[in-house]
C-alpha cells in the first residue's frame, strides 16, 4: 500500500542551545531551510536543514535533519540573510521564501 508522503512542516521551530531563532528561509520546494539564529553575544549563525523522509515507513512522519557541515557566523542580519541564501543555493533550489518568526533588530 502506497502512502502519501507528508509535505515539509514549515511551522516547526528548531531549537538550538543558547541561540534564538530569528528567521527561516525555505527553498522553493520547501525541502530545505536555512535557519538564522542569534546567540548570546549577538552574533548570527546560519544552519541548513533538509526535510527527511528516509524513516517514514517506520515512524509515519518526516522530520527536519541538520544538513550543514561548517559553522557560518556573522555580525549583521543582512549578512546572515545573504549567507543563508548562498547555503540554499548550494542545494540546487532557487527563489527562496522567507518565514520570519522574530524580528531582528
Amino acid at each position: 500500500m502506497k502512502h502519501d508522503l507528508p509535505e515539509p512542516d514549515t511551522d516547526s521551530q528548531p531549537v538550538y542551545v543558547s541561540e534564538e531563532v530569528v528567521e527561516m528561509i525555505f527553498s522553493p520546494s520547501r525541502h530545505y531551510r536555512a535557519v538564522i539564529t542569534r546567540d548570546r553575544e549577538g552574533l548570527f549563525r546560519i544552519h541548513r536543514d533538509y526535510w527527511c523522509l528516509s524513516d517514514y515507513e517506520y515512524i509515519g512522519e518526516g522530520y527536519w535533519c541538520q544538513n550543514d557541515t561548517l559553522a557560518t557566523i556573522t555580525d549583521t542580519i543582512e549578512s546572515a540573510r545573504k549567507l543563508a541564501q548562498e547555503t540554499l543555493d548550494q542545494t540546487g533550489d532557487r527563489d527562496q521564501q522567507t518565514n520570519q518568526p522574530n524580528k531582528a533588530e
